[in-house]
C-alpha cells in the first residue's frame, strides 16, 4: 500500500521544504561573493587593457622609431586636446611631434573602446590626457599614474597604473 504523504518521487513534502531552505540559504551566501568576482573581474579587465594599451605603445615606439603615444579620446573618438576624458576610452598613435593629438600624417595603431560600466580613470598629475613612448621605450614627460575604480569601491578595489620616466610600467593595489 502506498503512503499518501510522499509524492511520486517517494519524497516527502517535508523532505522538499528542507531542501529548498538548504539551496536558499547557499544562494543567499554565494549571490553577493559572486557579485563582488564580477566587479573584481570588470576591474581587472579594465586594468588590463589599459597596461597592454601602455605596452603595446612602448613596443611600437621602439620598432618604429618614431614617439607612439596612449591618449585619452574624446567623445567623438580622437584624441582629446583637453581635458582627461580617459573614460570614453583611448588610442594608440604615432606621435612625432609629441602633443598626444591624431594631426594629419599620424597614424592610429589601435583603439580601445570605452569601458562598459561605472569607471573612474584619475590620472596624476590632473590634466595628462596622454603618454607618450619615444623611441628607446622612455616616457616623454613626466611620471604619470592612471587610478582606475569603479563606483561602490572599497577596501583595495582601486587600481593605479604608474608609468615611469624609464618606461617601466607597474600595477598596485590600492585603498579606495
Amino acid at each position: 500500500m502506498r503512503n499518501p504523504r510522499r509524492d511520486q518521487a517517494g519524497f516527502t513534502i517535508l523532505e522538499l521544504l528542507m531542501g529548498v531552505a538548504i539551496l536558499a540559504v547557499t544562494l543567499s551566501i554565494a549571490v553577493p561573493s559572486f557579485s563582488a568576482m564580477m566587479r573584481t573581474n570588470r576591474l581587472a579587465g579594465q586594468v588590463n587593457e589599459m597596461v597592454t594599451a601602455m605596452n603595446y605603445a612602448r613596443s611600437e615606439a621602439y620598432k618604429r622609431g618614431v614617439t607612439v603615444s596612449v591618449c585619452a579620446t574624446n567623445t567623438s573618438g580622437a584624441c582629446a586636446s583637453s581635458g582627461t576624458a580617459w573614460a570614453n576610452g583611448w588610442l594608440v598613435i604615432t606621435d612625432p611631434n609629441n602633443n598626444g593629438v591624431t594631426d594629419t600624417g599620424e597614424t592610429v595603431l589601435q583603439t580601445f573602446a570605452a569601458p562598459v560600466g561605472n569607471f573612474t580613470y584619475s590620472p596624476t598629475p590632473s590634466s595628462s590626457r596622454f603618454v607618450g613612448f619615444r623611441p628607446l621605450g622612455v616616457v616623454s614627460g613626466a611620471t604619470t599614474s592612471i587610478d582606475i575604480y569603479k563606483s561602490g569601491c572599497s577596501g583595495i578595489e582601486k587600481r593605479t597604473i604608474s608609468v615611469a620616466t624609464t618606461g617601466r610600467i607597474s600595477l598596485a593595489k590600492v585603498s579606495c
